[in-house]
This record gives structure tokens, sequence and C-alpha cells, in this order.
């Protein structure tokens, strides 16, 4: 693997909205959009643009962690040809669950990989030109600047924000200002790091054959959400039951306030269920920032019941770490460890005895 010039770059394009046009909003012709498209980056980020436009153009929400992982696969692609410098254009829907998971891909590599988006599209209805008024071109100008910092890693750039992807949520449906993050992210976001050639090289070896080793696996995982809402104790308790029916792998709580859920009987049998039948059960808040904390005694309880913190992962980052752990590590206890290694949990939670695997 030959190590390109700091000019190279690559892009790829999945549509959404900053690719829509008419009324109502409907995909444009990718050619058509790259005409504009390409011009505009090469003034933004001059140098060699690798163009990877033959995704087929579909609403975010319809991508599925398979998706993820294809488009994981196709950027390790780049990587191992020496292109570290990579921009993600995509739907706003599902954008930080996208992000969350490159994260987890690319760990430990001195990747830079920005994905954004826009709430609005970049072309006029007729698709003879770039709109007036866009969040498009603003968008396109955050996420290039990461080009032009020495910061490695995935990141999310929105409406004048860069963020580490996994401390990234979408919070607004129509506003411009539809994404916040924050600076202060654990694991994975601190694992990236300069790289010599020789280390590269290798890195990006075993980092392809590890996902062609998992990509016939990821469509058979099965992880669920599991939203608790104020209800009777016996109804909360057959909900939980239901959702973790059907979470064979993982099971995403979101309690209230820094991570609580009433306390009561029953619970016992059902963290026990949890764990005979290998499902991580891991503790997040329904609160958008701020994360999970064991210092109440309405959430120590959980703890001494083997549930796992979210720490300050967002909902898309949870969801995106349990797919590469449940996709990378086979067993239960290695699954385990590998949750809560490297987690900046800042709490009770913070692993004692786990070893690193």
């Amino acid at each position: 693997m030959a190590d390109r010039e700091s000019l190279d770059f690559s892009l790829h394009y999945l549509g959404g909205t900053f690719g829509s046009v008419g009324q109502p909003l409907a995909p444009a012709p990718t050619a058509t959009v790259m005409s504009f498209l390409h011009p505009l980056l090469l003034q933004l980020r001059p140098g060699c643009w690798t163009i990877h436009d033959e995704y087929p153009a579909r609403d975010s929400s319809a991508l599925e962690p398979a998706d993820w992982l294809g488009l994981a696969q196709a950027i390790s692609q780049d990587y191992v040809a020496g292109i570290r410098r990579v921009m993600v254009i995509m739907g706003t829907d599902t954008l930080a669950y996208v992000a969350a998971f490159l994260a987890e891909v690319f760990v430990e590599t001195d990747i830079q990989l920005v994905v954004t988006g826009s709430q609005l599209p970049l072309l006029t209805p007729d698709a003879l030109g770039i709109r007036s008024e866009t969040d498009a071109l603003d968008n396109l100008r955050t996420a290039c600047q990461l080009f032009s910092t020495p910061r490695y890693g995935v990141f999310v750039g929105f409406n004048h924000g860069l963020w580490p992807a996994q401390t990234v949520q979408k919070i607004h449906t129509q506003d411009l200002d539809a994404f916040a993050g924050h600076q202060r992210a654990g694991y994975p976001a601190h694992r990236y790091q300069p790289l010599g050639t020789r280390t590269r090289e290798m890195r990006a070896a075993d980092l392809q054959q590890r996902l062609a080793s998992v990509s016939d696996r990821i469509a058979s995982l099965r992880i669920g959400v599991w939203y608790a809402t104020p209800q009777p104790l016996a109804l909360l308790q057959g909900s939980f039951t239901s959702a973790l029916a059907q979470a064979r792998d993982g099971l995403i709580v979101l309690g209230y306030g820094t991570g609580n859920l009433p306390q009561g009987e029953g619970w016992d049998a059902l963290f026990t269920q949890a764990q005979q039948q290998g499902t991580l059960v891991i503790l997040g808040t329904q609160v958008p920032f701020g994360g999970t904390q064991s210092r109440y005694a309405a959430g120590i309880w959980l703890e001494a019941q083997g549930v796992l913190p979210a720490a300050r992962l967002t909902l898309p980052a949870m969801v995106a770490r349990l797919y590469w752990i449940c996709l990378t590590q086979h067993s239960p206890a290695q699954r385990r460890r590998r949750w809560l290694y490297c987690l900046d949990a800042k709490s009770r939670y913070t692993p004692r005895m786990e070893q690193q695997p």
C-alpha cells in the first residue's frame, strides 16, 4: 500500500435530501448532482477527489446495518489505497448511526472521516443551479474543515459543528441546527492516532480481513431498544419481557434521568433470563446528553444485576457499538469485556476487574 499525497480525498455519495430536487423532493440523477458537487469540493479542498457515487439513491431511513457494513468495506478500500481523508454525504435520518458505526470500525487508525448531509437540497427544484437558500454549502465547508486539522477519527460535520461521531444525535426534524454533539468523547474517539507507513499497512490489512470475516453475520444479529415509560410495574415488566424475547444479542434500556428504573419484584428473574440467553443489557437514558451514573440508590441496584452502562454514549453510538462488538466478539463474556473497554463512564460503572481483551 503506497502512502498517498496529503491532497488526495475520497467522497462516498449516498444521496438524501442533499441531492434531492422537485416538489415533492425526489433523488436527482447522481450525474447531475456531481456536475455541481465536484467543482465545489475542488474549490473547498483543492486536490484529487475520488468520487464513489455508485450507491443506489435511498432514503437513509431505509439503510440497514448490513448497508453500514458495506459502506465501511468501501471506505476500507480507500484506506488500503492510502487515502485517509474521506467524506460521506447521506440523508440525515440515520446519519448519526452510520457515523457511529464507522467510528467503531476504524478505531486505532489515522483516518480522517467526516459524515455530513443537509436539511435543504443543494440544487434548485429544476436541478439547473444551486439553491440560494440551502445549508448544503455550509455543511460542505464545515466537513472540509476537518481536513485542515491534525484530528484523526470519525466526525459529523453539520451547521458549523464538527463533533466526534459517537457524541452526536439528531435533535430537530426541520431546523438547520439539526444535530448536536460534544467534544468530551471517550472510546473510541481517543483511540485514533498518527501511524507510520508499515503500521498503517498492517492495520489496513487486518481491517479488511475482519470486515470480510463478519459480512455474512450482520443480518442475523438481534439487537433491540426498549424505552421505559411511566406505567404500573407489571405492565412495564411485561413490555420488557417482550423486548428481551426479540433481542438475542443485545438490548438497550432507555431509563429515566441518569439511568434509573423503578425497583420492584420481578426484575431479578428478568435480568437472570437475559444473562442465561447471553443478551447484553445496556442501560442508557432518555435524556439526550449527560450520560448515565449510578450515584443514586435508584440506579445502583441495576449494576448489581449485571446491567452494563452506556456512560456518555448517545443512542446511535450504543446501537452502533453493540452491532460491532457482537460482530467481532463471539461469547457473551468477550462482549461484556469489550463493551467496558475504555468506556468513559465517569461513574461507579468504570470497569474495575474487567480485563482488556
